[in-house]
């Protein structure tokens, strides 16, 4: 049974009543300040949704990019704002669809996108200039990926300037959190930095860096957690920026974070507050930023998967629901809300609806965008705030003090702490310390399980886009492809050059993903192949 000790999720302990000495900042303007302004505690526009509503967002990837274009555009139709995708596990493996690994999962889990040919048909009839586009690819091929969606951008006269969107493009979460095929980590942190280098240099609006809290937190991690290894990550790529000559207000505000959204509704908004006030201080007096658009914060969100239960699944309307109004109470800019049938299957077209008519309700209906930052100045909830920053510090002098990201990454204390937290978080739901209803508390007869149809997935789909990629590299002239394959290794191996203009110029010549990321794998003294079944089919120097 659940204790009689009151707590967050994160295990902070809640008291029975907050007053004043509680939770009232003395130091207003140094904790909290106005909207729009340092240290961005209480959100980082002015108006916040009363000017600028949030971006709706549905996570898409289905069996093709065919496929995919059509959910983007049943959704687009019904009022999605952005289009957030997420490629299979072959592309982010960075192998092709034809692949003896992929047979069984090109298409199982996400969109295909082997080529420029892919990407192209996943937006064919979708405006790419007043659109935003986030790609869920947080390893070595984000950079291929990103790649494929400009040219697409450009193939269509798109301006550079209204090419806008984000890419997750984050190799230190992906080795722990994410489909890992083993690349060179100096190999990722290269393109990774790569990347934004080049957006900054060529493209205004685009996002070349997210730093993925969500899978951190989809890990079994806890919401202090969750917030501190971001940060810490973020300032792992602000310092090697900073390395390669970039100026910090030239980038900074280019790294969002993409955070998970879990059911405990105040700890979760607080600790969107409690993140924004430590980057905006780290920002100002460890980076020296100057510009306000440096310090302030840009936070998307996703409705935590973990949080859905395969009992019961309607009451899973009700979890995304809750946990989409934490992140607006939290003043997140983007908000992708998990599906109500992810427990069981691929979200069905009624589920996505649903979960799109859920953000719309919140923000046509609920009047939670008539304020802003509408619960601060409450006693709890700026106790809780104070107390979230407290020990997300804590857990970042932790990490500084072991050496930083990168070495407690390789040293295996990270990937630890990880396994820890999901073990602790299962325990305590098997105990019924923590309540999950319909699971271990309030659990209703089976028959109340189908009250939602689940649809199932063919896997023909996945086969013809196999033949697809099979077709497309025997129709293809062999000659350009080769040509941009071996100046691209000599560009890798050379380790000086910024390999994105050689990303794009294969990738415009029919290159694939498996490909591009072999030559470079190959010039990093890497086996072509990450799983050493095929081999190489280009000579290079």
């Amino acid at each position: 049974m659940r204790d009689d000790i009151f707590s967050t999720w994160s295990g902070l302990p809640v008291e029975r009543v907050y007053e004043p000495s509680d939770g009232a900042p003395a130091d207003f303007r140094d904790k909290l300040g106005h909207p729009g302004a340092y240290p961005f505690t209480r959100g980082i526009f002015p108006g916040a949704y009363r000017d600028k509503p949030w971006i709706t967002r549905n996570l898409t990837g289905l069996t093709s990019p065919q496929a995919s274009n059509e959910r983007l555009k049943y959704l687009s139709a019904r009022g999605q704002t952005g289009f957030a995708l997420v490629p299979d596990m072959p592309t982010q493996l960075g192998i092709d669809g034809d692949h003896p690994m992929a047979q069984a999962s090109v298409g199982a889990q996400g969109v295909p996108l082997s080529s420029l040919a892919d990407m192209e048909a996943l937006f064919d009839g979708l405006a790419l200039d007043t659109a935003t586009a986030s790609f869920s690819i947080p390893g070595t091929a984000a950079a291929v990926t990103m790649a494929q969606y400009v040219l697409a951008a450009q193939r269509r006269e798109v301006p550079k300037e209204k090419i806008r969107g984000s890419i997750q493009n984050d190799p230190i979460q992906a080795r722990f959190c994410c489909y890992d095929a083993g690349t060179a980590l100096d190999l990722a942190l290269r393109l990774c930095i790569d990347t934004v280098e080049f957006s900054v240099r060529e493209l205004p609006n685009w996002h070349p860096l997210t730093v993925n809290a969500y899978d951190l937190r989809e890990s079994g991690i806890n919401a202090i957690e969750e917030m501190g290894f971001a940060l810490a990550i973020a300032f792992t790529y602000i310092d090697e920026l900073l390395r390669r000559g970039l100026s910090v207000d030239d980038f900074a505000h280019r790294i969002p974070l993409i955070c998970g959204v879990h059911i405990d509704i105040f700890e979760e908004a607080a600790k969107f507050r409690a993140a924004r006030r430590i980057w905006a201080r780290a920002l100002k007096e460890r980076y020296g930023a100057r510009k306000d658009r440096t310090m302030a914060l840009k936070l998307a969100a996703h409705t935590c998967g973990s949080s859905l239960t395969s009992q019961e699944p309607v009451n899973n309307i009700v979890r995304g629901a809750y946990e989409a109004l934490a992140a607006i109470l939290g003043g997140v800019q983007a908000l992708d809300l998990s599906c109500y049938d992810e427990g069981l299957a691929l979200p069905s077209e009624e589920a996505a609806t649903v979960a799109l008519k859920t953000q719309q309700i919140l923000a046509a209906e609920t009047g939670v965008t008539n304020t802003v930052d509408p619960l601060g100045g409450a006693y709890f909830f700026e106790s809780l705030t104070d107390r979230i920053e407290q020990e997300i510090l804590k857990l970042l002098h932790e990490v500084n003090a072991r050496g930083g990201m990168v070495r407690i990454a390789e040293s295996g204390w990270f990937a630890s702490r990880l396994n820890q937290g999901s073990e602790q978080l299962q325990a305590a739901i098997d105990a019924g310390r923590k309540q999950v209803v319909g699971v271990n508390v309030f659990k209703t007869p089976g028959e109340y399980d189908k009250l939602v149809p689940i649809k199932s997935v063919h896997l023909q789909p996945c086969a013809e886009q196999a033949e697809r990629v099979r077709r497309f590299k025997q129709e293809r002239d062999r000659g350009p492809v080769s040509a941009t394959l071996r100046a691209l290794h000599d560009a890798a191996k050379g380790k000086s050059e910024n390999l994105l203009p050689y990303i794009l110029t294969a990738t415009g010549a029919a290159a694939t993903v498996g490909e591009i990321v072999g030559a470079m794998r190959v010039a990093y003294g890497q086996h072509y192949d990450p799983f050493e079944m095929i081999q190489c089919p280009w000579t290079f120097s």
